[in-house]
């Protein structure tokens, strides 16, 4: 059909709205995205337009690739949008992900809620869809199938059980609410362990330790933006976006939990703690031990719980460098250095069962400069 419509000179232009999708799909579940540059190979002379709302340098020079755009015009704007207003709140248990059993138990505290899902019959889908965009049921409970083409000027409330992939990912979920200009919330629950989860799905079978899968820096930007408790959230998202916007970046009418806050923040250099503990775990016997974040926590702040006692940290050189920092401040420091590739964190398969452990990198710490916010 596409041949006879071009022979006729009928063949305006090809339109790939969502072109994101294009990459970051095709290389998970839709495979045949890829084969898109087939149109520019078939049809030389046709206009070819990608659209999309939120992309990265890497996406767009990954799009034009991969639709064959060769020096193509380009028209960027700005991804701020002022009427978004971000918060990350700490959870410290695992929440059910399951948006069936979620609609339920928000149906059991009064609030009637849809749920949405790729495994719904079409005619199931079409029922939650209906009345979620007539207005009957005001809370939707779905996975990313419901997200795609979804329009609907009025939504005010985005919540996310766990952190997606990237932050692209995230940004892009945020633009289903809003749309009618008045601000909207975005609320996501964040838990340093559910990283482990994330990197399970992306390569199943496979090591759990960062590093070894190709979505890798984008998950760390995505857990840095979550371990964040300093930097404006809308600003930390544009930057990841390549624009330059002044550190604090939230509109008056939208403002993020960051820049809410109260106390104040000042950066400690902790590079000398950093190169300790470094070469603490890069000792041999270090590894037959198991060390995991929890018992390096305890051992910086110098705990004389028995656990600490039995690991035979108590006399190392490490234990009690942050006795001054609370619980939460250490367990900071720890996930920042591991973010940083200072450390990596790996599930492995021990004799008591599957378990924590941390390994050093190799990188040499003493070319980069430890700097963590400390909130006083």
């Amino acid at each position: 059909m596409l041949v006879s419509l071009h022979k006729r000179n009928l063949l305006a232009r090809f339109v790939v709205d969502e072109a994101h999708c294009v990459p970051q799909w095709g290389h998970e579940f839709r495979a045949h995205y890829l084969k898109l540059g087939l149109l520019r190979t078939l049809f030389p002379t046709v206009c070819i337009v990608a659209l999309t709302a939120t992309a990265t340098l890497a996406t767009r020079e990954e799009i034009k690739c991969l639709l064959k755009l060769h020096e193509p015009c380009e028209v960027i704007a700005s991804c701020k949008r002022g009427n978004l207003q971000f918060t990350v709140v700490r959870k410290t248990t695992k929440d059910g992900s399951d948006c069936e059993l979620l609609a339920k138990r928000l149906g059991n505290q009064g609030i009637f809620a849809e749920h949405y899902h790729s495994e719904l019959t079409y005619a199931e889908k079409l029922r939650a869809y209906s009345n979620w965009m007539s207005g009957v049921t005001l809370v939707m409970c779905a996975t990313l199938s419901f997200g795609m083409g979804i329009d609907k000027k009025d939504v005010r409330f985005v919540m996310h059980l766990t952190m997606p992939k990237s932050i692209e990912g995230y940004y892009q979920e945020c633009g289903w609410a809003g749309r009618d200009g008045n601000v909207a919330h975005f609320i996501l629950y964040y838990r340093y362990y559910d990283s482990y989860h994330i990197r399970n799905m992306v390569e199943k079978g496979e090591r759990y330790a960062i590093g070894t899968f190709p979505e890798t820096e984008s998950l760390k930007e995505m857990m840095m933006y979550c371990e964040n408790t300093s930097s404006c959230r809308m600003y930390l998202i544009l930057q990841y976006f390549g624009e330059s916007f002044h550190e604090y970046a939230c509109d008056r009418r939208a403002v993020c939990d960051n820049c809410r806050r109260s106390h104040r923040v000042v950066q400690d250099d902790v590079t000398t703690i950093c190169r300790a503990v470094v070469d603490l775990l890069g000792k041999p016997i270090m590894q037959l031990k198991g060390v995991n974040i929890s018992l390096l926590v305890d051992v910086l702040r110098g705990s004389k719980a028995q656990a600490t006692r039995d690991s035979g940290l108590y006399s190392c050189h490490v234990y009690g460098l942050l006795e001054k920092w609370s619980q939460p401040e250490v367990g900071c420091f720890v996930r920042f250095i591991i973010l940083r590739n200072y450390l990596t964190d790996e599930l492995v398969f021990w004799v008591t069962g599957l378990c924590q452990r941390l390994f050093t990198t190799g990188l040499e710490i003493n070319r980069r400069q430890g700097l963590v916010p400390k909130i006083l």
